[in-house]
C-alpha cells in the first residue's frame, strides 16, 4: 500500500479560503448594520465567573416610535456596549464607522481584518502556485 499523494495546496487552499470568510464575514456583519435613533431600554449581561464577555441588549427608538431591538455582542462587528438610556445612535449601513450622541465612533479594526484578507489572498496564491509545479501546468 503508497502513502497517500502530497498535495500540500490543499492545505493553502484551505487556509485561505477560511481567512478571507473570516475577515469578509466580520467586516460585513459591521457593515450590514442599520441603526438611527434613540436608546429608549438597555440592559447588559456578562458571562460568569469572569465578567468578560458582556452583551448589551438595545430598545432603539426612531423619530417615528418603530422600536428596533439590536444585540452587541462580544465581538467586532458589534457596536458599543453599555451604553445608557438616553443616547442618540446613528449608524448608517455599509459604514464602518457610527455617532453616538453626535461624536464619530470609528472603532472597527479594519487594518487587522484587511491583513487578514491581504494575508488569505496570498495563502490562495500560493495553493495555485502549488497546484500548478505539482501538476505541471
Amino acid at each position: 500500500m503508497e502513502p497517500p499523494p502530497n498535495k500540500p495546496y490543499l492545505f493553502f487552499a484551505l487556509v485561505g479560503v477560511l481567512g478571507l470568510l473570516f475577515s469578509a464575514g466580520e467586516i460585513y456583519a459591521r457593515a450590514s448594520i442599520a441603526l438611527r435613533g434613540t436608546i429608549v431600554s438597555s440592559k447588559t449581561d456578562c458571562v460568569q465567573p469572569y465578567n468578560n464577555r458582556c452583551a448589551s441588549v438595545y430598545l432603539i427608538e426612531d423619530s417615528r416610535g418603530t422600536r428596533t431591538e439590536y444585540i452587541a455582542g462580544p465581538t467586532d462587528h458589534s457596536l458599543k456596549r453599555a451604553l445608557p438610556v438616553g443616547t442618540s445612535i446613528d449608524k448608517s449601513r455599509w459604514s464602518l464607522a457610527y455617532v453616538v450622541n453626535g461624536h464619530r465612533i470609528d472603532d472597527f479594526p479594519r487594518y487587522f481584518y484587511s491583513g487578514v484578507g491581504i494575508l488569505a489572498l496570498c495563502f490562495l496564491y500560493w495553493a495555485f502556485s502549488l497546484y500548478r509545479v505539482v501538476h505541471g501546468t
